[in-house]
């Protein structure tokens, strides 16, 4: 355990944080990866440039054989994960060549192999699947869930004939829980959310869309999600021990996400009912409108997933990280993670210096124009709402607002209550002067909410038509 560790994919989703915390025990780290980085990294993990794909993983032979010589772990986290092709074959060269070829290093090195497979080796099976099962006569749903079964069905042949100790991990849908620019580009659970909420947003859907958008799907199914910090956690834990050798590992949420929970995230986010699942014979009576068409074109390579009936066993988990490990994935969390999501595709980390009049109109809402309705309702259809929260508008600080039953109570300068909300001095503006919903600037990014996601955005929703009766004229 005293030489270093190689770690393949160490900058991707939880390669990162893998990388991280392999640094923080001191271990000596070295990252393969096909980038051009930095010798030397922040976190303190070194860089060599190389390729799984290829024999001696890219490397010259002396580099190569001076790397054998070093390290005594190997976490293989490099893949192909997209859901691009049907066909395995395209993802040979990464996930299966490169397994075979990381092997050959850790036979070489003497090494332990930790390999991240995925808990969907199992493929369309449908029931329970233990960490102990791989073939089961399953079918694929497309060439990444192929060619992870194949890689995993070939190193542990491998590993039993050239005795490489070997422990596989097998994480279920993994989320990011703080996405940055490089996921937004194009993560996948993240992309199927926004571009349910991108039509619910758009021009033509509002003005003309008041019904219900159908999503072929299970309202009964559930999705196994997984955040990425909690993989790696579980990862440096299990591979501490010399125990975990000729093990399998199950890295799933003891309870599943419901797709019921994903509908209530649409509806929530909405103030009423506007997605639902529904079962793909419905469209045959009844056909999807445009909108309908649109999100089944965008969402295609992930709808397979939305009606699941597999149940993925964690008994080996549980005996290493204990029943508490990650119990849940909450709708908050999603929610949260989502919301960042949204903050990284925007980019929002350019300086925006904001205008003295818009700086003044900012002020003046809430100095003179808020005080006049202090103790009254602000508009009937309020009446039940009560809620304390704060919005920081940059450049310009906190001011922080207290509801009672409908009615405005108190304004101050404060950051106080559940929730609150970041937001630019001309984003403001346009929501106050009714020129922007809430909703809009939050799925723009425009708005960053802080404290309790979805309570905060259930309050935007409301106070959406308050904006609307009731614009500030600047």
């Amino acid at each position: 355990m005293n030489g270093a560790v190689l770690v393949t994919g160490g900058t991707g989703v939880v390669g990162r944080a893998l990388v991280s915390g392999l640094v923080a025990t001191g271990r000596r780290v070295i990252l393969l990866s096909r980038g051009m980085q930095p010798i030397r990294f922040a976190n303190g993990a070194e860089h060599l440039h190389g390729d799984v794909a290829k024999p001696a993983l890219g490397l010259e032979q002396t580099a190569y054989t001076q790397l054998a010589e070093q390290i005594t772990s190997i976490y293989h986290l490099a893949a192909r994960t997209d859901f691009k092709s049907s066909e395995v074959e395209e993802y040979v060269p990464i996930n299966i060549d490169g397994c075979r070829n990381v092997l050959a290093l850790a036979h070489r090195a003497g090494a332990h192999l930790h390999h991240v497979s995925t808990a969907f080796v199992c493929g369309t099976h449908a029931g329970r699947f233990g960490e102990h099962q791989l073939e089961c006569g399953q079918k694929f749903r497309n060439g990444y869930e192929h060619s992870k079964f194949v890689a995993e069905r070939e190193l542990r042949r491998l590993a039993d004939q050239n005795g490489v100790p070997l422990t596989v991990y097998r994480p279920s849908i993994i989320l990011e829980r703080k996405p940055d620019s490089a996921s937004a580009i194009g993560f996948g659970p993240f992309v199927f959310l926004d571009a349910v909420f991108r039509l619910l947003l758009s021009p033509a859907y509002r003005q003309h869309g008041s019904g219900v958008i159908r999503i072929a799907g299970s309202s009964i199914s559930q999705l196994p999600f997984i955040f990425d910090d909690d993989v790696a956690r579980a990862l440096l834990a299990i591979s501490a021990s010399d125990a975990c050798k000729g093990q399998t590992y199950h890295l799933v949420a003891k309870q599943p996400f419901a797709n019921t929970a994903l509908e209530d995230i649409f509806n929530r986010a909405f103030g009423r009912k506007v997605a639902c699942w529904v079962d793909q014979r419905e469209f045959e009576s009844r056909p999807p409108d445009k909108g309908e068409r649109i999100i089944a074109r965008k969402t295609a390579m992930y709808s397979p997933y939305l009606d699941l009936t597999v149940q993925f066993s964690r008994t080996n988990l549980d005996l290493v990280m204990g029943e508490d490990f990650c119990r849940s994935v909450t709708p908050d969390e999603v929610f949260r993670a989502f919301h960042y999501f949204l903050q990284a595709k925007k980019n929002s980390d350019n300086v925006v210096v904001h205008s003295t009049e818009q700086q003044a109109a900012v002020r003046e809402y809430f100095t003179s124009f808020l005080p006049v309705i202090m103790g009254k309702n602000l508009i009937d259809n309020l009446v039940s709402l009560s809620c304390n929260f704060w919005i920081t508008v940059e450049q310009l600080g906190h001011y922080s607002l207290v509801i009672d039953n409908g009615k405005l109570t108190d304004i101050n300068t404060n950051r106080q209550g559940a929730f609150g909300y970041r937001i630019g001095a001309e984003t403001f503006l346009q929501v106050v002067t009714g020129k922007m919903t809430p909703q809009q600037g939050f799925f723009n990014g425009s708005i960053e909410i802080e404290g309790k996601m979805l309570e905060a955005l259930q309050t935007a929703v409301a106070l959406e038509e308050f904006f609307r009766l009731k614009p500030f004229i600047v």
